[in-house]
């Protein structure tokens, strides 16, 4: 997967997402999940990072995106197949 190229289709369940890329013929899927910056005061600052860190409580929904993106990759063809 490389940096410039866009999702194809994403899939989102709260704040995990699951990125699906097509390459040619490979399909690679990237999950992460944003939370908000806080300032040195614990204030939200209004802007999002992503880690591909998940605490236990986001499982259910890292699942749930992943079964997406899996069926969607299995479901539709590239181009060049």
């Amino acid at each position: 997967m490389s940096n410039n190229n866009k999702p194809v289709i994403q899939f989102r369940a709260f704040n995990v997402t699951a990125s699906v890329f097509v390459e040619g013929k490979n399909k690679s899927v990237a999950i992460t999940k944003s939370y908000p910056v806080k300032d040195k005061s614990g204030n939200k600052t209004g802007e999002y990072k992503e880690t591909n860190s998940f605490f236990v409580d986001d499982l259910p929904r890292l699942a749930l995106v992943a079964n997406k993106a899996y069926e969607y990759c299995q479901l539709t063809e590239t181009d060049n197949s």
